[in-house]
């Protein structure tokens, strides 16, 4: 075994964690090189100290920094097909199937609420903000039609 590949391995040969092969191929290494054998006690030295320090719970702001880090370093997963219950803005833009910048103008008017430093959008919240649209939209096209009419037969009463 040549000394690179023996040191790749040596954290795992302490842990435990290599096949047995691997083990003896490593141990033999250890036995016939100084210079592997003194990075291996280096290691040894290291687990002790860290071994010996106090385990603290990190704080709820710092394991949040941590999991967005790790969000954004995650590759993109493939487009769900259904729609969950809650939907983010690229969801809530292929839900509506209109451009996110057309959801990101409506931001306002949207119901949808934060979590984890996100805004997300209850797909049921957004069914009913579109039916309210539209039955809203609805009676100001009726409305408009009714004072169209009026305005007509208020311009015969005073042509006759």
């Amino acid at each position: 075994m040549e000394c690179q590949t023996c040191r790749e391995r040596l954290s795992a040969f302490q842990a435990g964690d290599l096949d047995a092969g691997e083990n003896r191929a490593v141990a033999g290494h250890l036995a016939s090189c100084a210079a592997c054998r003194a990075e291996a006690a280096a290691y040894g030295r290291l687990d002790t100290l860290v071994t010996g320090l106090p385990r603290r719970a990190p704080s709820a702001d710092t394991v949040s920094v941590i999991t967005n880090a790790a969000a954004a370093a995650a590759p993109v997963s493939a487009r769900r097909v259904e729609f969950g219950p809650v939907l983010n803005l690229d969801d809530l833009a292929e839900y509506l199937r209109v451009p996110r910048a057309v959801v990101e103008e409506c931001l306002d008017e949207l119901p949808a609420f934060e979590f984890g430093g996100r805004v997300l959008f209850r797909r049921v919240s957004i069914d009913a903000w579109i039916a309210q649209r539209e039955q809203s939209f609805a009676f100001q096209r009726t409305g408009s039609q009714i004072n169209a009419i009026v305005t007509l037969k208020s311009h015969r009463i005073l042509e006759t």
